[in-house]
């Protein structure tokens, strides 16, 4: 599968937040998305999870537009996310935050609990044994009772990943996973990409510590002022002198 950016634009009002951007990413691979603060990396995640409407252009699954659908809908698409704010549910466990992200995958509705309690009693009973086996996978199974806001910062970005993968998709947008991790917890953070990445899930990242992207990203795309200024692998991108300047503010001598 691909999953095709092309020309997006979004204005917001005078303001133009993306301009004219188009990206690609096939199922099974990463790609690194940088640029300085501002430049529009977390408006394009919002474009393409359906959070904002572009004023131009198309995000394309294969042969199918995504580009006018709503978030629970680009969900059962296959895209999934994470925030750059934690976005977990305080007071729910680690499990139940991961349970919360099978929403898409769930076909007992309200009605099955009063005239086919069985099922519906037998369809919870799996959800909960699925995300118990994600957040194994991850290798965060000790937390899975705890209380989410009781969690390390980041172990609870960990349960973040693991709830956005419990909707299955097949591309997955990391909006700075990395942010505010220790060197620990940071290396924690790149075998579960790796791990995710071993199940053949595309994953789009975002994110501001170029030590990782520039290890586990094999090519990357960097954003100025709403556009792609440049696009190829960490040693092309390291000697852009237009990324040199958007990151500095001059050029490289």
């Amino acid at each position: 599968m691909h999953l095709q950016v092309e020309n997006l634009t979004m204005r917001f009002g005078g303001v133009v937040a993306l301009e004219d951007v188009s990206l690609g990413l096939n199922q099974g691979e990463i790609v690194g998305l940088i640029g300085p603060n501002g430049s529009g990396k977390s408006t394009l995640f919002n474009v393409v999870t359906g959070f904002y409407r572009a004023s131009s252009g198309k995000v394309l699954l294969d042969v199918e537009d995504l580009t006018e659908l709503y978030p629970h809908e680009i969900t059962g698409w296959g895209l999934a996310r994470t925030f750059q704010n934690l976005n977990l549910f305080n007071r729910m466990t680690a499990l139940e935050n991961v349970m919360v992200g099978m929403h898409q995958r769930i076909s007992a509705g309200l009605l099955h609990f009063f005239y086919n309690p069985r099922r519906a009693i037998e369809e919870e009973r799996n959800i909960r044994k699925k995300a118990q086996e994600i957040l194994e996978d991850l290798g965060l199974e000790r937390y899975s009772n705890e209380q989410a806001n009781n969690l390390p910062y980041g172990i609870q970005k960990r349960v973040e990943v693991a709830r956005a993968l419990a909707s299955e998709p097949k591309f997955l947008l990391l909006d700075e996973p990395a942010a505010g991790l220790n060197l620990a917890e940071t290396e924690m953070l790149q075998e579960t990409i790796n791990q995710i990445l071993r199940k053949g899930i595309a994953i789009l990242l975002v994110e501001h510590n170029m030590h990782i992207v520039m290890n586990i990203c094999p090519r990357i795309c960097v954003l100025n002022y709403g556009a792609k200024i440049a696009e190829g692998t960490p040693s092309e991108i390291n000697e852009n002198e237009a990324v040199v300047e958007a990151y500095l503010g001059k050029r490289k001598r």
